[in-house]
């Protein structure tokens, strides 16, 4: 009995890898750019916490009113609202605000 051990072997094409590294990064680039581009024109950072997309939904009651200014998500979230507090509508009272066709 003849036993022939198997080796893997791998072929690399260099123009195949420099086209799909070169495309992995040139859409990184652009996505740090449009990232950039964005945040400069808004003149404001985002994060995804809970205080910023409380500030940015619609139909939440809180405990005090929102001044404007503080109303956009901006970071850092203002002291004033780190201390409001929050309560969400009831599902039957989402509904009825929602326009009927």
């Amino acid at each position: 009995m003849t036993i022939s051990p198997y080796q893997t072997v791998y072929v690399y094409s260099s123009a195949i890898l420099w086209v799909s590294y070169g495309a992995a990064i040139a859409t990184a680039l652009l996505s740090v750019c449009s990232g950039i581009v964005s945040t400069s024109a808004l003149e404001a950072s985002y994060t995804t916490k809970f205080s910023t997309i409380l500030r940015m939904s619609h139909g939440v009651q809180l405990s005090a009113p929102l001044p404007l200014e503080e109303a956009g998500g901006e970071d850092p979230t203002p002291e004033s609202v780190n201390r409001l507090e929050v309560r969400f509508p009831k599902k039957e009272h989402v509904y009825e605000a929602l326009p009927s066709d």
